[in-house]
């Protein structure tokens, strides 16, 4: 096999480049200088999601979708509770400079999909680590995100929604009182970020022949006692999938 000399040059060229690149990164925090001598570095990695965690994908729902890079950032000094810096993404972070220049000290860097609501359409993600940074030397940092989120998904089955008008109401409610009412056209999942012991399933709806409107309530309990136990009830950390049939109701967690 023929090697002309056009792509020898070529080859050495891509390797060269790769050369250059390589000394430029490991040369990259020596080259950085610091605006006085009490002051350091953090190189923070993109947060990463739990790996123990699933990954729920759902007709309503897809974890894969969650992108770390707009998670918010804050950084805490030790002892403080109210954040020294705040990023709205982590990509803000990036943008002003890497490494980032902090006092010499102890910090906590926590990392967030979003600022919870107790009760949400999305998921909730958050970590936090403890570092220090150290004078002129630049401390290299990864958040892991856990999901802190107590998923529910409502399915509707065909069954249902021949037998029932679309002018239905369905409340979902923890034995805290935090509640999502889903009505058609709005989103069939939601998330609550605080923890419960049963979740309370209202259903209104009205036959398509014109009898009356029905409401029928439901409980599901993880503890399996009183209010009336209609199933097993989720954890926080759980992604929660109710069925709703026209005679029965079915949860399960994945």
């Amino acid at each position: 096999m023929k090697i002309n000399k056009q792509t020898i040059t070529r080859c050495l060229c891509l390797i060269l480049a790769g050369f250059c690149l390589s000394s430029c990164g490991a040369d990259s925090d020596e080259a950085f200088t610091f605006s006085g001598p009490d002051k350091g570095g953090l190189r923070l990695q993109l947060p990463a999601l739990d790996p123990s965690e699933p990954i729920v994908i759902s007709k309503a729902a897809d974890f894969t979708l969650i992108d770390p890079a707009d998670f918010v950032i804050e950084i805490y000094k030790k002892g403080e509770d109210n954040y020294y810096k705040r990023f709205e993404t982590f990509t803000d972070m990036q943008a002003e400079g890497t490494p980032l220049e902090l006092p010499v000290g102890e910090y906590t860097v926590k990392a967030f999909s979003c600022d919870p609501d107790p009760v949400m359409d999305m998921p909730y993600f958050c970590g936090s680590t403890d570092l220090r940074i150290e004078a002129h030397s630049i401390s290299q940092a990864t958040v892991e995100c856990r999901y802190e989120s107590l998923g529910v998904e409502i399915i509707l089955t065909d069954a249902f929604r021949n037998f029932f008008a679309d002018i239905y109401q369905i409340t979902v409610e923890q034995d805290t009182g935090i509640s999502a009412v889903l009505i058609k056209h709005s989103p069939s999942r939601i998330y609550f970020t605080n923890d419960c012991l049963y979740l309370k399933v209202t259903i209104e709806c009205t036959p398509k022949n014109g009898d009356a409107s029905t409401a029928r309530v439901y409980y599901f309990n993880r503890e399996g006692e009183d209010p009336d136990f209609n199933g097993d009830g989720p954890f926080k950390g759980e992604y929660f999938m109710i069925t709703i049939d026209t005679e029965k109701i079915v949860g399960k967690s994945l």
